[in-house]
């Protein structure tokens, strides 16, 4: 049986968030009081982080399929304690096979069996199985210190014809994505491009 669907991070358009992150890093922080909306945002992520069911924070194992993977005893290429299953991709599908029977394993979503959670990702040929548990690092969100100094209003330039490139995504997964065009921030002589992942 398919969980309800997991409460989404606070949104954050991650083009925009890296980018962000990184003009930080070349600019000395001027402290003053962030705005009331953003600290919130802010707050929102660090709860996602800690307590959602498929935080980067509960994650218990992130391996390729290939040819199918064996879940299980010791012996299996993924041991985890209470769980006989095999995992495999067959066509565009993730397939879990278990006692119960088979089930697709979403991208957007999870299959539960016992404490754990499996979901998918990556392009085809290169998926990846991400399993999470019940259980949660402590991990603690940081930021950089509000700056009014360092917002900007840019326009957004698209190309004609947007391209799919392959990317990595902030978690480091493998992504296609469309590239949606690029900004000119005065603050640094370079261009940012920005792209949108395909789901």
């Amino acid at each position: 049986m398919t969980p309800p669907p997991e409460p989404a991070p606070p949104p954050v358009w991650r083009g925009l968030l890296q980018a962000g992150l990184w003009l930080s890093a070349l600019v000395a922080p001027l402290h003053a009081q962030a705005p009331p909306e953003l600290t919130a945002s802010r707050q929102a992520f660090s709860e996602w982080l800690g307590h959602a069911p498929m935080s980067p924070s509960a994650i218990v194992a992130r391996t390729p399929i290939g040819n199918g993977l064996t879940i299980g005893p010791a012996s299996a290429d993924l041991p985890l304690d209470g769980v006989s299953a095999r995992v495999e991709v067959k066509g565009d599908r993730v397939v879990l096979t278990d006692s119960s029977g088979s089930r697709t394993v979403p991208a957007s979503g999870a299959v539960r069996i016992g404490p754990y959670l499996f979901s998918s990702a990556g392009p085809r040929g290169r998926t990846l199985l991400l399993v999470f548990g019940d259980t949660h690092r402590p991990v603690t969100a940081s930021w950089y210190a509000y700056s009014s100094a360092q917002i900007f209003t840019v326009d957004l330039r698209g190309p004609a014809t947007p391209p799919r490139r392959p990317r990595l995504d902030a978690d480091g997964i493998e992504v296609e994505a469309l590239e949606v065009g690029k900004v000119t921030v005065p603050l640094v002589i370079c261009n940012l491009r920005f792209s949108k992942v395909l789901t």
